[in-house]
C-alpha cells in the first residue's frame, strides 16, 4: 500500500495515526523519545558527584576549624555557610528537580499521551543562513520546527484545518 507524502515525510503510519486520534501514541513513537532522558540521566550523575564533593569539602573545613581546640570565629562560619550553600544545598536542589523533571517525562512516555492542536496551518521560512530548522509550522497559537523537505510538501496544504499530533 503506497502512503501519502506526508505520511512518508513525518514517518507516520495509519495505524500510528488511529491511535494518536485516541490519545496515545504507538511504542514506535514512544522509543525515539526515549534519548533525551539519558542525557538528563548523566546530569544527575555529575551533579551527583558534585554533591558528594561539596560534602567532602565542607568536612575539610570542619576539619581545618577544630586544630587542637574548637576555635569557632565569623570567618569560618562564613566560609563553611558558603561551602554548604555552593557545594551541596544548590546541587541537591537542582538534582531534585531534574530527578522530578525526570520522573515525570518517564511518566508521560510511560502512557504514551500525545496532545492534539487543531486549525489552519501556517508555514513560514526564516532567513538563518542555510539553517536547517529555519522552517516552522504555526497552528493553533504551536510552533513547530521542521525540515525543508517537510516544509515543500506541507507548502500546498497551507491555511487548511489540520490535526496535528504531538507530544507535550
Amino acid at each position: 500500500m503506497a502512503q501519502h507524502p506526508i505520511m512518508t515525510i513525518f514517518q507516520f503510519t495509519p495505524d500510528d495515526v488511529m491511535a494518536n486520534r485516541v490519545g496515545y501514541a504507538t511504542p514506535k513513537q514512544v522509543q525515539g523519545k526515549n534519548h533525551s532522558i539519558v542525557g538528563e540521566i548523566i546530569a544527575v550523575f555529575i551533579l551527583g558527584k558534585w554533591f558528594v564533593g561539596g560534602i567532602a569539602a565542607i568536612g575539610m573545613v570542619f576539619l581545618s576549624m577544630f586544630d587542637g581546640e574548637i576555635s569557632l570565629n565569623l570567618f569560618n562560619i562564613l566560609l563553611t555557610s558558603f561551602f554548604a550553600l555552593v557545594l551541596v544545598i544548590a546541587p541537591a536542589g537542582i538534582i531534585l528537580l531534574v530527578l522530578s523533571h525526570v520522573k515525570g517525562k518517564l511518566q508521560e512516555q510511560h502512557m504514551r499521551i500525545v496532545h492534539r492542536a487543531s486549525g489552519p496551518i501556517r508555514l513560514q521560512e526564516w532567513e538563518y543562513f542555510d539553517d536547517p530548522n529555519a522552517y516552522t509550522l504555526h497552528i493553533n497559537n504551536k510552533k513547530f520546527y521542521i525540515t525543508e523537505e517537510q516544509y515543500s510538501v506541507l507548502m500546498p496544504y497551507q491555511n487548511f484545518n489540520w490535526h496535528i499530533y504531538h507530544f507535550p
